[in-house]
């Protein structure tokens, strides 16, 4: 007697609409969230801001990164900016250092930046928080 096989096709896969429906949904209720999020400006910390004179520029060593192939050393652009806080009209005209550049590797960018002799800057802090002051370069 020999036996034979009947091969019954396997029943077709169930798709999962339902899945499928909701992971669409939840894609494109992300990227709506990421459109309303950009264009409003939730998430960026409003700042206020002032004209200031800038008076002098110095390139500043940031800090050193050390590995076991040798150390990087990071600078920044510091700029002396005299201002006034117009929301506060009673405080005195400041006279400070404030950063005025990204941290970097590169000296020669900052020496660029320093030769230009910028007069004028943007300051501009977080409102409540004064120390986190910086300036922009104009």
């Amino acid at each position: 007697m020999s036996q034979t096989r009947i091969r019954v096709p396997k029943p077709p896969a169930r798709r999962r609409v339902r899945l499928e429906v909701s992971a669409g949904v939840f894609c494109l209720l992300m990227l709506v969230m990421y459109w309303v999020v950009r264009t409003q400006g939730w998430l960026v910390a409003a700042t206020d801001s002032t004209e200031g004179t800038v008076l002098d520029t110095r390139i500043v060593l940031d800090h050193i990164a050390e590995s076991r192939t040798g150390s990087q050393m990071y600078y920044r652009l510091e700029a002396r900016v005299s201002y006034k806080d117009e929301a506060q009209s009673s405080s005195p005209r400041q006279d400070r250092w404030l950063v005025a550049s990204e941290v970097t590797q590169t000296h020669e960018l900052l020496v660029m930046l320093q030769e230009k002799k910028p007069k004028a800057c943007r300051v501009y802090w977080i409102p409540k928080h004064p120390e986190t002051v910086k300036c922009q370069l104009e």
